[in-house]
């Protein structure tokens, strides 16, 4: 019989963890001051509005006038630019790949992630190649250190350490920008 009871109470909790999720909280609780005050949260991609994989934003009826790309980093730009591109009645969209360098020659350690990763580059940049849209290459640099990516430009006259670095992604900007 303890048994059934538990069983009970885990479906009563269930059915309410789960009608909470669906109504996405309970937001009769709280006041007009406090949804807004939580909207606050929601940072850059408060203006997004979702198409597949982007986040479209400034004026979703626009032209396109600007694509931003890189890692989920990359998204920290939206809010900045939503005003400018709603005014100037044109349409940004961002195309990011979390955890994934958006410069060619540039790729994670990991066999699979490097894979992924570079599909991902190679859709982008066959997608934004014929075009003449603005590009804004957005990506969480610190996070890319010598010792976490392969690069395609070893650079092995110069020591380990900034001068290297910078040499490699000095070569990998160029040929992202020749890609």
């Amino acid at each position: 019989m303890p048994l059934l009871r538990y069983l009970a109470l885990v479906m009563v909790l269930v059915a309410i963890t789960h009608s909470t999720f669906l109504m996405e909280g309970w937001p009769g609780r709280l006041s007009a001051a406090s949804v807004e005050f939580g909207k606050l949260q929601s940072f850059g991609l408060a203006p997004c509005n979702a198409k597949q994989d982007r986040c479209i934003f400034g004026d979703a009826a626009g032209p396109l006038g600007l694509e931003i790309v890189g890692d989920s980093y990359a998204h920290q730009y939206v809010a900045a630019l939503d005003p400018l591109l709603a005014r100037l009645r044109l349409r940004g969209e961002t195309t990011v790949v979390g955890g994934c360098p958006i410069l060619v020659g540039i790729a994670p350690i990991d066999d699979e992630r490097r894979k992924h990763c570079k599909a991902m580059q190679d859709a982008i940049f066959s997608r934004l190649r014929p075009t003449t849209t603005n590009v804004i290459l957005g990506q969480y640099w610190s996070l890319y250190a010598d010792q976490k990516v392969t690069s395609e430009f070893v650079r092995s006259d110069i020591p380990p350490g900034p001068e290297r670095t910078l040499a490699q992604l000095q070569s990998s900007i160029e040929a992202t920008i020749d890609s």
